[in-house]
């Protein structure tokens, strides 16, 4: 859209603009939403913010660093991710703690020794 625009693009550094870069008015951008549901056939119950949820929900379930997943929600700390998600976190706790037993029982990690 910034390309097609040329000079009547304005930057803004937004997620959602209009056609000139310009701040997109939330009626339009929750109606344009629900539309795309429509679409995929999704529940036009769903709201923007579950998809910001999901998305951390998938990426700390997948052991994507949480100073990562912070910065990307536009978190300070990663106290408040942590704080707020750490709910997906007790499965993880688990298969974190079963490679720490096998790295104390072998002393290595993958196959690699130990300094």
């Amino acid at each position: 859209m910034r390309l097609k625009a040329g000079g009547k693009w304005q930057g803004n550094d937004l997620m959602f603009t209009s056609h000139l870069g310009t701040p997109v008015m939330s009626q339009h951008l929750e109606k344009a939403f629900k539309s795309i549901l429509q679409e995929v056939e999704l529940p036009i119950t769903m709201r923007l913010y579950d998809l910001r949820h999901s998305c951390t929900s998938f990426l700390l379930a997948h052991n994507i660093s949480t100073k990562v997943v912070a910065e990307r929600l536009g978190h300070s700390s990663v106290r408040t991710t942590l704080d707020a998600y750490a709910h997906v976190l007790p499965g993880m706790q688990e298969a974190d703690s079963e490679k720490l037993e096998e790295l104390l029982k072998t002393g290595t990690s993958s196959g690699t020794p130990n300094a």
